[in-house]
């Protein structure tokens, strides 16, 4: 259960951070790329080292990042490492190149460290891993996974500048809020929390984006949104007991897609009529992951209600 130390470490804190840390950068660069990967990056890292550390202490928290055990210290570095990647395209057309082989690497890394270990991708065989992937089962997930995750970053990074940026900006923290909901309905309060922090660090970096009136959006930290999001995604769809369903997933995936990435509109559609579109399609794809969520959460809450060993007081 979330109580308001929770909330206030994982939601208040890092919209904060984010903020004051975008706002800093804006003064400092008068670059929107630089702002929303600063805002973006720090306002996730704030959050993130904050939940981990009531359990811990701020020092054993932040230490995960040098030593990490889980997948879900692996996220850190991954926001940082994409922050990186994104920063280096600012300087010059050789550097954008680079910038997308870069991502590329990337995208092929993260799937493969968050799964090492697990099941699927033991360490060791045994004849106890039962569920392990053969290598072409392997070659496909994770091959399939980074595809996917190239693509969105390449779809994102497509976006041009002064395409409805405070549309896009408040949709993904709607995504976000929507995917947080899901995995938490889903069984993973801890998994969706992460996400709780994304959707608090969007919040911050929005209000200041449409208080500057950057005509830049989410894509310019396209990176590190990635990072988290998909990140937790492929943890939440393979590492969760029960697993999220490919289903959902992939909703979620397409809300992100809509919210933020570039579609081409047909010539005769109005910028109000693209606004609505994609207002349109976003909520429907959420509310194709939530709904469905909700209904399995609410029957399995009832399943344990009228389950007598449950029930039992000895």
């Amino acid at each position: 259960m979330i109580d308001t130390v929770g909330i206030l470490l994982g939601g208040l804190l890092p919209a904060v951070v984010a903020a004051v840390a975008m706002l800093a950068a804006w003064r400092l660069s008068r670059n929107a790329t630089v702002a929303w990967l600063v805002g973006l990056s720090l306002g996730y890292l704030a959050g993130h080292w904050a939940i981990d550390a009531r359990g811990v202490g701020f020092p054993a928290a932040v230490a995960k990042f040098a030593n990490p055990h889980e997948a879900r210290d692996w996220l850190p570095l991954a926001v940082l490492s994409a922050a990186v990647i994104e920063a280096s395209a600012i300087w010059g057309r050789t550097a954008v190149g680079f910038a997308w082989v870069l991502r590329g690497v990337w995208c092929c890394f993260l799937p493969w460290r968050l799964l090492s270990g697990s099941v699927y991708l033991p360490r060791t065989q045994s004849s106890f891993n039962t569920a392990a992937w053969s290598p072409l089962e392997a070659i496909a997930w994770l091959g399939g996974a980074s595809v996917l995750l190239a693509l969105i970053w390449l779809a994102i990074r497509l976006m041009p500048e002064r395409t409805l940026p405070r549309l896009r900006s408040s949709l993904s923290t709607l995504v976000a809020l929507g995917a947080t909901a899901t995995i938490t309905l889903s069984g993973s309060l801890t998994t969706g929390q992460l996400l709780g922090v994304l959707t608090a660090t969007l919040v911050g970096c929005g209000m200041v984006a449409a208080a500057l009136r950057l005509e830049r959006g989410p894509e310019a930290a396209a990176g590190p949104l990635l990072a988290v999001y998909g990140g937790v995604l492929v943890i939440a769809r393979f590492l969760l007991s029960p697993e999220l369903p490919l289903f959902y997933t992939s909703m979620l995936l397409v809300a992100l897609i809509t919210a933020v990435a570039w579609i081409d509109p047909p010539a005769w559609l109005s910028k109000r009529g693209h606004a609505l579109v994609r207002f349109v399609v976003c909520l429907a794809a959420l509310a194709l992951a939530v709904i469905p969520a909700a209904r399995d959460f609410v029957a399995s809450q009832a399943e344990s209600s009228n389950d007598p060993y449950l029930n039992f007081e000895p």
